[in-house]
Parts: C-alpha cells; structure tokens; sequence
C-alpha cells in the first residue's frame, strides 16, 4: 500500500471515528490494514482498541494471536490461542498458530501434534500439510515429506512450497530424475508469476 492510499485509509478511519458507530469494526479494519503495511506494534494496539469493545470476537482474537506471533510475544498469544480453543477445540486457525508457536520454540513433537489434529478437522489443509512436509524433511523422514507433499500437489498442483519440499525431498533419496523433473517445474512456475 502507498503514503497515499494509508493517508486515505487514515483519514476514514477518523471520521468514521467521530461518528462513534461500529468503533469496534472500525479499530478491527484499520489494525489490519496496519498489519498489512507491516507495522505490527501499531496493529497490536487497535486490535487490543476492538477487544475492549467486544471482548470475545474470534476474528480479532485470532488477527492479534498472529500479531503476537510475529512480534515473537508467544505467551500472550498462546493465552489467546488457549482462549479460542477453549472455546472452539477444533479452530483451525488457533490450532495453526499453536503449532506454529511450538515450532519456533523449536518444541517439534508439539507443533506435529497440532498440525496433525488439524487434518483431522480439515483433511485438506495446506498450511498444516506444508509444516508437516517441512518437519518430515528436516527430520529426514524423506518418506513422509514426500506423502505430505504429494497430498500438496493433489491439492494444487502448482504449489511452489510443495514442489519445492518434494524436489528436496527426492533428491535426498537420490531420485534425480524426479528431483530435477520437479525442479524444473518451479522454475517454469516461477518464471510465468
């Protein structure tokens, strides 16, 4: 997003501000524009600004659990992700973000743990299959990467992020063929975005 365009976004907020209806949306919208524009710290607050309007919005609790996230405040998300879950055992969102937070505490069994139970909620889930292709990989579990991969590329065949796992993953086992044919495939992928 340009100077301009946040200098407009900027001044409707304030007006609609002024008004003193639907504040709660109003702080919820502009802390994800922030977001957008990368400025998390800043984000952080309007979206604390919506839950003090409505305490129990997932939508806000969830955007501010990632804001956590990013900003590495993991306890504060995890009593957000705790809350939503206790709500909602089978969040997919707040199951994705707890075991993203569990992988960067480099808690690995934990972050394998949610991202499974999330497939069994969501058996199609990208994001999950992605960090688990991912942690097979690194844990050199060359076929299971491969299997989570492979479910990847069912999903959407051009997924860079799949192939890219899947190549690695064959050249590990040193499929050539297969590593250079998928390697092929993302450049080509890459080259037409």
């Amino acid at each position: 997003m340009n100077n301009q365009n946040y200098i407009e976004a900027r001044d409707n907020f304030l007006s609609v501000l002024r008004t003193k209806k639907n504040i709660e949306n109003l702080f919820f919208n502009y802390a994800v524009l922030l977001s957008s524009m990368e400025k998390h710290f800043l984000a952080r607050k309007y979206y604390i600004k919506a839950l003090f309007l409505k305490p129990d919005d997932f939508n806000t609790l969830q955007n501010l659990s990632g804001t956590y996230i990013i900003l590495g405040k993991y306890e504060d998300a995890k009593l957000i992700l705790k809350k939503i879950l206790s709500y909602d055992p089978n969040n997919i969102k707040a199951l994705i973000n707890s075991g993203i937070i569990y992988l960067r505490q480099r808690k690995i069994n934990q972050a394998k743990d949610l991202f499974k139970k999330v497939l069994t909620v969501d058996k199609g889930n990208i994001d999950a299959l992605i960090n688990l292709a991912n942690l097979s990989h690194m844990d050199k579990s060359y076929d299971d990467a491969i299997n989570f991969s492979n479910q990847i590329i069912e999903i959407d065949n051009n997924n860079i992020d799949g192939l890219n796992i899947l190549s690695g993953s064959y050249q590990e086992k040193k499929d050539y063929e297969q590593a250079i044919r998928l390697s092929k495939k993302i450049l080509e992928l890459e080259n037409t975005n």
